[in-house]
């Protein structure tokens, strides 16, 4: 059989250039226009692309970061099976407090996936004079800003949506995707919170910290995983030691995930493809406060309130700050002595299984 001629082929580009451009305006109104929250079912679910053989972290769930605090841990559920809506969503929302590595995450996943910051920043609407409104987040879609990292306290300004309606909003905008990371020693947090606001001139008040303070924290981190959820957001936690033991493993995995439901990401990304680590100063800086006391670090008074308001609790592991939960070290935090007791470095050894293929941690997909 002879092969087609040039000038047929040729003759078929007009058609192919009509098909390219019909789906590129098909994107478009999808993320401008898609279907509000609760209109999936109406408008028909398409199933995303199957994970390709071979790909993935295996089927064994690690714990939830967003789980109890407590010693007494249960086993998250499996995920349903990811399904894309109608539209398609390329923002990420990246869901945590401060001082949780989200600053290294941030800066190593917009360099290595292309996302830019929406408004030019990693916290795009910490100021509280910045609306945040629906035509807020457009705006930043529009102008290919499809990163933003929101924290609880962002949400607790005057005049500010409720979590709720902030996710039901992010959804209509153009925004599909949700990384999250609890750090669940919340007093450590809330210690490398108080010394950067006091280096920086923001603290003229005393520390304080109590159990109502670590409730606090996981509730309205809870909240958010839940509207999230609630709307339809493909939704990526992450264990704190996890992103300090390896932020590009990470990163990838987020990449990979994001890529996999392209459908409703819009994202594809090249799988083995080189990433690149990017420390953030914060970081660089809390270093010279790791190996103080806490009496060192927020004051001798202060130090005995938070010990007697902690100890006979189920949170008083916390009071060992390089602690990231009740059996589990710090791996990037080094012991001269080599005598601590529970496990170290199990961030990154859980990290290596991953790349093994021995343990997932994808905890919710758009259901």
């Amino acid at each position: 059989m002879r092969p087609p001629s040039r000038r047929f082929l040729l003759s078929l580009l007009p058609l192919f250039i009509i098909l390219v451009l019909l789906r590129q305006r098909e994107l478009v109104l999808g993320v401008l226009s898609g279907p509000l929250p609760g209109s999936d079912n109406a408008g028909g679910r398409a199933k995303t692309k199957a994970s390709a053989e071979g790909e993935g972290w295996g089927s064994q769930q690690s714990q939830s970061p967003s789980q109890s605090l407590s010693t007494t841990q249960s086993s998250p559920t499996s995920p349903s099976p990811p399904t894309s809506p109608q539209g398609v969503r390329p923002g990420v929302v990246l869901w945590s407090h401060g001082r949780s590595a989200t600053d290294s995450f941030a800066l190593s996943f917009s360099s290595n996936s292309g996302l830019r910051y929406c408004n030019g920043e990693k916290e795009g609407f910490k100021s509280g004079w910045r609306a945040l409104a629906e035509e807020a987040l457009r705006r930043c879609v529009r102008a290919g800003e499809m990163f933003l990292h929101l924290k609880p306290m962002h949400l607790e300004m005057e005049g500010r949506p409720r979590v709720e309606e902030f996710f039901e909003m992010a959804k209509r905008a153009g925004f599909g995707t949700v990384a999250a990371s609890f750090r669940r020693n919340v007093l450590a947090r809330e210690v490398s919170s108080y010394e950067l606001n006091r280096e920086e001139g923001n603290v003229n008040k005393a520390f304080k910290f109590g159990v109502s303070t670590v409730e606090n924290n996981s509730r309205s981190y809870q909240e958010g995983l839940t509207a999230a959820r609630a709307n339809g957001f493909l939704v990526k936690e992450f264990l704190f030691s996890e992103i300090t033991g390896s932020t590009c493993l990470c990163v990838e995995e987020l990449k990979n995930l994001m890529a996999e439901n392209e459908a409703f990401t819009g994202f594809h990304s090249r799988r083995g493809s080189d990433c690149t680590e990017i420390v953030s100063e914060h970081v660089k800086s809390s270093k010279k406060h790791r190996s103080k006391s806490l009496a060192k670090r927020v004051g001798e008074k202060q130090a005995k309130e938070v010990g007697n308001a902690l100890r006979g609790t189920e949170h008083e592991w916390m009071l060992d700050l390089d602690a990231v939960s009740p059996t589990e070290k710090r791996s990037d935090v080094p012991d001269p002595t080599g005598e601590r007791g529970g496990k170290k470095g199990g961030g990154r050894e859980r990290m290596e299984n991953k790349k093994k293929g021995g343990l997932g941690n994808e905890i919710n997909t758009h259901q």
